[in-house]
């Protein structure tokens, strides 16, 4: 069984995806992209900065 390899990077441009489907309202998308990066960020070191802008998004 292996794990995916998911960078910071990855994750922070779908952070930046995720924030501008929030901003044209499209709730579907937004939705699962929020799943898939919530998916990802379990797979990558903990990073203060990735996690308080996910922090942000999320509320």
């Amino acid at each position: 069984m292996s794990i995916p390899v998911v960078t910071k990077e990855q994750i922070k441009n779908s952070l930046d995806i995720w924030y501008q489907f929030m901003l044209n309202q499209d709730f579907v998308q937004s939705k699962t992209l929020k799943e898939e990066i919530e998916s990802k960020i379990s797979h990558i070191e903990e990073d203060q900065q990735i996690l308080f802008y996910y922090s942000l998004l999320d509320f």
